[in-house]
C-alpha cells in the first residue's frame, strides 16, 4: 500500500526486478484506482491507485513475467470503499 506513493513506477519496478534471482518472486499490493479521497491529508500522493491492466503492464516491461493481478481485499473508510488488488509477478 506504498505504491500509489512512488513518483516512477517503472523505475520501482525494474529495480525489483533487477534485485531478483531467476525463479524470484514479487508480490504488491495496493489501491485501485479510485477519485483521490482515499488520502484525506496530504501524504505526497502520485497516483490516485492504478488500473490494473496498466500496472500489469508496467510489471512486463520491467521483464517479470507470469503477471496477474487479482484483489487482495477491501480498505473500508468513512469516505467509501477501497479495493486493494495483488499483483504477482515472476522473475524467470
Amino acid at each position: 500500500m506504498t505504491l500509489h506513493h512512488i513518483r516512477d513506477i517503472d523505475a520501482l519496478f525494474r529495480t525489483f526486478h533487477g534485485m531478483l534471482s531467476a525463479g524470484g518472486f514479487m508480490s504488491i499490493a495496493d489501491l485501485d484506482t479510485e477519485d483521490g479521497s482515499f488520502h484525506t491529508e496530504d501524504t505526497r500522493v502520485f497516483h490516485c491507485g492504478f488500473d490494473r491492466d496498466d500496472i500489469r503492464k508496467a510489471a512486463l516491461r520491467a521483464g517479470f513475467t507470469t503477471v496477474d493481478v487479482c484483489t487482495a481485499s477491501v480498505v473500508q473508510k468513512p469516505q467509501g470503499e477501497y479495493p486493494v488488488f495483488l499483483l504477482r509477478g515472476l522473475q524467470s
